[in-house]
């Protein structure tokens, strides 16, 4: 049944890849992400229990990819938003941008310094130290109440980095270097304080930012089309990058141990159908919590579920005796909704990205923004759900803000973009 299910998702991918023509577009990006982070639970999971989290991905996927096509059918049908715009960058805006958020970003990395004196700054002070941060987070004692703006800032960074990345002259320089920094900031605290998701965040807005910013640029005939060696290389350099950074922190947090203890404990990193299947096998929905898990942490500051340190307390073993906690955004989402609400949620996901998406090609702005933000939780849903950390939802709302500052629609430009 688990590779049934597996071809089925191959077929999705051809399909939508059919129907879009562009792997990029919807439903074939979503349909590819997931059909990777299958292929790779192959390896690690249990293929006798997890067709039953796969069927339940599958079907989600099914119904994100045809809704996201019918918005775009819809859109194009309707003689909408016809012809490209073109948006301008405010260079000035960019700059001041980039010149507040370099040094804040940079200061997270301090955050987790402050319980160390300066004349005990070396290696071994910096891990006990490490040590002791990962405990308190995992007690519940979270860091100092500021982490978390300085945490929005280095997401901000990410975004806003990869969004100007493609821009001209003199902020083409700027943007990238600000980028490295805010990444390096990145890094420099999930290490530090062992919160790697952190790190992974920061990466997955980045490249959802660059991707989206590539296309409108693209779409406006500022920009040439991406080849395919400039993609693969890309997703290759960016990978590389954060697996090693995701080694390191795990050599952080186990200490003593080695780097052969760590890779061995890497099949808890790609749990996540073994753990929604466990979950739907032993528990299943109780009852509805209607978005307290999917948007933990607007319900936590409202007062209405306590939210969770980390990604959830709750572990599950691997084939491999390996324990992880990871049970992709998927298990929120049923348990907030059910399967019924849970599909019609994703459905209606799926029709905001698929008219993002028509706006996208044809050069509007608040398409490109919108797509960001869909690009980005889809790629992080086999993890988690992006919208449960309201330091991700305060600079999703940042970003939104400042691209529309940023930026300026001064005139029509091309016309007869081609259709997704």
């Amino acid at each position: 049944m688990f590779w049934l299910l597996i071809a089925t998702m191959a077929l999705a991918v051809a399909l939508f890849l059919i129907l879009e023509r562009r792997v990029l577009a919807p439903g074939s990006m979503a349909a590819a992400v997931w059909l990777a982070v299958a292929m790779l639970s192959a390896l690690v999971g249990n293929l006798r229990d997890d067709w039953v989290g796969l069927l339940v991905i599958t079907s989600l996927l099914v119904t994100y990819g045809l809704a996201a096509c019918a918005a775009q059918a819809f859109v194009l049908s309707s003689g909408a938003m016809v012809g490209a715009q073109v948006s301008v960058a405010r260079p000035r805006t960019i700059l001041i941008t980039l010149a507040v958020l370099v040094p804040l970003a940079a200061a997270a990395v301090a955050v987790p310094l402050l319980v160390v004196d300066v004349d005990e700054l070396v290696l071994e002070t910096l891990l006990a130290a490490s040590s002791d941060l990962t405990d308190q987070r995992y007690k519940g004692d979270a860091l100092p109440w500021y982490a978390n703006a300085l945490l929005v800032a280095v997401y901000l960074l990410a975004l806003v980095g990869g969004w100007a990345w493609w821009e001209r002259g003199g902020l083409r320089l700027p943007s990238r270097i600000a980028t490295v920094i805010g990444l390096i900031c990145a890094t420099a605290y999930a290490v530090l304080t062992t919160a790697r998701a952190t790190l992974l965040f920061a990466l997955i807005l980045y490249a959802a930012a660059l991707i989206t910013s590539r296309i409108l640029a693209q779409s406006q005939g500022r920009v040439r089309k991406l080849g395919a060696r400039t993609v693969a290389v890309s997703v290759m350099a960016v990978g590389g990058f954060a697996v090693a950074a995701f080694l390191a922190g795990g050599l952080v947090r186990a200490a003593d141990e080695d780097l052969a203890f760590v890779l061995g404990k890497g099949d808890a990193y790609l749990g996540g159908v073994t753990g929604l299947s466990d979950w739907l096998i032993r528990h299943g929905v109780q009852h509805l919590s209607w978005g307290a898990f999917t948007f933990a942490g607007v319900a936590d500051a409202f007062g209405v579920k306590v939210r969770e340190i980390g990604i959830t307390q709750e572990y599950f073993a691997m084939p491999s005796g390996n324990p992880s906690n990871l049970y992709t955004a998927v298990r929120w989402l049923i348990e907030d909704f059910g399967f019924v609400g849970a599909h019609v949620a994703i459905g209606i996901l799926g029709l905001v990205a698929g008219a993002a998406w028509v706006a996208l090609l044809r050069g509007r702005q608040w398409g490109g923004r919108a797509y960001v933000v869909v690009a980005a939780i889809v790629i992080a849903s086999p993890i988690s759900s992006l919208v449960a950390y309201n330091s991700l939802l305060a600079a999703f709302v940042a970003f939104f803000a400042w691209s529309a500052v940023a930026y300026e629609t001064r005139q029509p430009a091309l016309t007869g973009i081609p259709c997704p």
